[in-house]
């Protein structure tokens, strides 16, 4: 009996204590990682979140047909392909209007959008664009984005 009265003080000082520094305690989150390893290699940390999630968050999450720092050769006149992204809804709601999701490159003035019908909460959709020529030389960035 008396152990378990022990036991029973031991986890409930350290709860008061707390609540005393902070009575609004139960909204707070304190996230701590910590390691020990040799100078503090291959730690890797990914994939956290804190707090709560948003309505309406989409994402363009992948290009998909055009790897990254892609470079076409010297020789060719130009490479057509018709881009491809990812769009996920990261957020807690339904989008049940249609959204525009825009794929920009940039020098050489080509954009393009289309247009989402819907898209449920926790679900992805790929969205294919016109057909964009990459031509010789050229030094072009694409920036895919969605304006919601």
């Amino acid at each position: 009996m008396k152990k378990m009265i022990l036991l029973f003080v031991i986890f409930l000082i350290p709860s008061l204590v707390m609540a005393q520094e902070n009575p609004n305690n139960a909204d707070e989150v304190i996230i701590q990682f910590i390691t020990i390893n040799g100078y503090s290699n291959n730690l890797y940390i990914d994939n956290v979140s804190a707090g709560n999630q948003y309505n309406l968050d989409v994402a363009v999450i992948s290009i998909n047909n055009i790897a990254p720092d892609t470079s076409y050769g010297i020789g060719t006149t130009s490479i057509d392909i018709n881009p491809e992204v990812t769009v996920s809804n990261l957020g807690t709601t339904n989008i049940t209007s249609p959204f525009d999701v825009v794929m920009m490159v940039s020098p050489g003035g080509y954009s393009s959008t289309m247009s989402v019908p819907t898209l449920n909460s926790g679900e992805s959709a790929d969205v294919t664009f016109d057909l964009f020529s990459a031509k010789q030389d050229a030094n072009e960035t694409n920036a895919p984005f969605t304006p919601l």
